[in-house]
Formats: C-alpha cells, sequence, structure tokens
C-alpha cells in the first residue's frame, strides 16, 4: 500500500525505489496528453466532408464558382446521364486511391482555390473521395450527399437526389470530357 491506496503486485517495485510511486504518477499524467494528442492527430488525418444539396452543388456549377466530379462507374453514367459540364472520374478506376487522386489532378483543379462537389449514386462513394480530396490538399470539397439517386436511409431525412429533383442531366459519352471547363 502507498499512500493509503493498494497498487497490486507491482507496488514493491516502486515503493523500493525513492519517490517511485511520484515518478509513477508523473509519468501516468504525462501520457495522458501525449495519448490525447495522438488522437486527435489521428482524427486530423480524416479530411472533414462538407454536404452540399444537388440544387446548391447544379447552382454552383452553373454560375462557374464550382466544379462537379461524378465519381460513378461509366455503366451510371450511360444509364442515368451525368450532371452538364462535370468531370468524370470513376472512383474504382484503376490505381486505387492513388490513381484516382492522379486523375483528379489531370482535370487542372487548384487545390487551394477551386471548389469542387463530388457526386455518386446516394451519397456514400462521393464523401470518400471528397475526404481522399481533403486529405491530398484540396481545400474546398463538398460531397452531394444526395447524389443522383436519392438518399432513403432510415436514420436520416429522405433526399431526393438530383435526378427526382429535376437537375439536368447530359448524355454519356457525348459530354464525357474531363477537362475544367
Amino acid at each position: 500500500m502507498i499512500g493509503g491506496c493498494h497498487t497490486g503486485p507491482g507496488a514493491a517495485r516502486w515503493s523500493a525505489v525513492p519517490g517511485g510511486a511520484a515518478i509513477a504518477a508523473l509519468l501516468l499524467l504525462l501520457a495522458i496528453p501525449l495519448f490525447t494528442a495522438l488522437l486527435a492527430h489521428r482524427a486530423g488525418a480524416q479530411a472533414q466532408v462538407t454536404v452540399m444539396t444537388a440544387p446548391d452543388a447544379w447552382q454552383g456549377a452553373r454560375n462557374g464558382t464550382l466544379f462537379i466530379i461524378d465519381v460513378r462507374t461509366p455503366g451510371e453514367w450511360r444509364s442515368t446521364g451525368i450532371p452538364p459540364g462535370a468531370g468524370l472520374v470513376d472512383i474504382h478506376g484503376p490505381g486505387g486511391r492513388a490513381g484516382f487522386l492522379e486523375r483528379v489532378r489531370s482535370l487542372g483543379l487548384d487545390p487551394a482555390s477551386d471548389r469542387v462537389a463530388l457526386i455518386c449514386a446516394g451519397g456514400v462513394r462521393s464523401a470518400r473521395a471528397a475526404s481522399w480530396l481533403g486529405r491530398a490538399g484540396y481545400r474546398h470539397v463538398y460531397s452531394v450527399r444526395e447524389g443522383m439517386l436519392g438518399r432513403f436511409r432510415l436514420a436520416e431525412p429522405r433526399q431526393p437526389g438530383w435526378l427526382a429533383r429535376g437537375l439536368p442531366t447530359a448524355p454519356w459519352p457525348a459530354n464525357s470530357s474531363s477537362e475544367k471547363p
């Protein structure tokens, strides 16, 4: 027992060292902020994703203040069409995350100043892609949470999506340019 507290089987080792209990307490006090800082750093590695509605994305694209990247597959682009003027970068294309980031870089966007909205079918892939871009240094990145088809999770309010809102689409591949307008 040290200071009225039982410290367990290792107590004999610390009690044999002058001030051992104080050293152990100090080490513990130093470890807590270090552990907290490591957790905060780990959390900071995950870029925060800002969400945007489909109408807001269309408004920004239409007035030239936002570039939309459709991260769905070519089959999905063919099936529903794409947002007019959108860059097309399949998140599942070759090279995984590094390949995706390279294809986005090829669009010629300025990571420091261009505003970029990512869209998929229902918001899952666009959130992942937005996180990747945020971690890669893009500062103004948004995910169109409702996507092209809508978001219908029970835990969230229904969101109709680009198509159900009647927002315009362009056929693919007629407008398959991956160049920044």
